[in-house]
C-alpha cells in the first residue's frame, strides 16, 4: 500500500483540447497524487473547484484488472456520485494497492449549491481511448473525457 495523500499534496492539472476531445492531463510525486490531480481537473471542467467547500464525505472503492482500467473507473465512479447525488469532490485522501489494482479513497466536497456553482460543462464519462500512464521519478497520467 502506497500512503495517503490530499489534493494539497502538489495537485497539477492541464486540460489539453483537441478537435473532437477533451483531456485531462495529471501530475503527481506519487500516484494517489497524480489521481487527485485527474480528479480535480475533471471537475474543472463541470465547475470552479475553487467554489466548493469540503462540507461532506463520501467513500469510493474500486478493484479493477489493471492499472488503466483502475484509473478510468476511479474518474467514472466520482461521475456516477456527482450525477447520482450531486457530489462535487474538492480533498481527496487516496491510498493505491499498485500490486492488486485497488484503490480506497476518502473524498471531502459539497452536493452543488446552485446559487454558488456555476456548472460549465457536462462531463458524461472518462474512456480508456488515449489514455496514457508514466512513471518516471513522477507519475503522469492523461485520460479522454466524454463531454
Amino acid at each position: 500500500m502506497r500512503p495517503a495523500t490530499d489534493r494539497f499534496a502538489m495537485t497539477r492539472y492541464q486540460i489539453l483540447k483537441h478537435a473532437s476531445d477533451v483531456s485531462v492531463l495529471a501530475t503527481g510525486a506519487t500516484l494517489p497524487d497524480a489521481l487527485a490531480s485527474l480528479a480535480e481537473g475533471m471537475f474543472s471542467l463541470i465547475v470552479d473547484t475553487m467554489t466548493i467547500q469540503p462540507r461532506e464525505s463520501i467513500s469510493v472503492e474500486i478493484d479493477a484488472q489493471d492499472m488503466d482500467e483502475l484509473i478510468v473507473e476511479w474518474l467514472n465512479e466520482l461521475l456516477f456520485n456527482y450525477d447520482a447525488d450531486g457530489f462535487l469532490p474538492r480533498e481527496f485522501n487516496i491510498t493505491i494497492d499498485e500490486a492488486h489494482y485497488s484503490l480506497a479513497a476518502y473524498c471531502q466536497g459539497e452536493r452543488i449549491d446552485r446559487d454558488r456553482h456555476f456548472l460549465r460543462t457536462e462531463v458524461k464519462a472518462a474512456t480508456p481511448d488515449k489514455l496514457k500512464v508514466h512513471h518516471d521519478g513522477e507519475w503522469t497520467i492523461q485520460v479522454t473525457v466524454e463531454l
